[in-house]
């Protein structure tokens, strides 16, 4: 047999090792399906506006551009994450209350980013977003659960810390409370989801470079949108 298998649905082609794919053959429609909801939801927070021309890749593979796994096309990771992607229990962290796909989810969240709403230095934040939709929505899990990092203790704990003084030097998971804190406030995903679409829009492309104040600027029509105001939450 060929060492390399690949599952395909229509949003995206995962690269994986034949044994694993054939370790869950039994379930192979069941975790695509659950691929295609997870593409689904991560496209539909994005709010890109325009229509999909690629299916997304995940490659499992022995040797890999940089790191542990990486975004991009294709998104890659060491052969570890080969029976994960292909195992649904394990994605979802079946028992155990922490998302065991975080990592690709993570990476697929960066190829959702968008870069005109992302404020500087929350580029490794924000994509935790889809993340955390797909924990809530695809996985069972609690709103904002998922993540050791998460937990009630933790969010409290960098919040009695936190110094607007500090910004942009606040840390990845302060960033991604940053956004979880206005999804709340918004009242959901879908209000967040009309927020970035905001910045989908070709009017509102004028970050560059993508600065505090750039970034800042597009938040006006957005909070009209929104109907809340994000330059007070910024």
């Amino acid at each position: 047999a060929a060492p390399w298998t690949e599952l395909e649905c229509e949003s995206l082609i995962l690269t994986v090792r034949t044994v694993d794919a054939a370790a869950a053959a039994s379930e192979a429609t069941a975790v695509m399906e659950h691929w295609e909801r997870a593409m689904q939801l991560g496209r539909d927070l994005a709010s890109e506006g325009r229509p999909y021309v690629r299916k997304e890749r995940i490659v499992s593979d022995v040797q890999i551009s940089v790191g542990w796994m990486h975004s991009g096309y294709p998104i890659m990771g060491h052969l570890e994450h080969s029976a994960l992607v292909v195992s649904v229990d394990e994605l979802c962290g079946q028992g155990t209350g922490e998302l065991g796909g975080w990592g690709p989810y993570h990476e697929l969240g960066h190829n959702f980013q968008g870069r005109d709403w992302m404020l500087p230095g929350t580029d490794e934040s924000s994509c935790n977003l889809f993340s955390l939709i797909i924990a809530e929505r695809e996985c069972g899990m609690q709103p904002g659960r998922g993540h050791p990092a998460r937990s009630p203790e933790s969010v409290s704990e960098r919040w009695e810390e936190y110094s607007a003084a500090k910004y942009p030097d606040f840390s990845v998971w302060f960033g991604l409370d940053f956004f979880m804190e206005l999804q709340s406030a918004l009242g959901g995903w879908e209000a967040l989801a009309g927020v970035l679409a905001t910045y989908a829009s070709e009017s509102t492309r004028t970050c560059d470079p993508c600065t505090l104040e750039n970034v800042g600027a597009g938040w006006s029509p957005a909070s009209e949108r929104a109907r809340f105001d994000l330059l007070m939450a910024r």
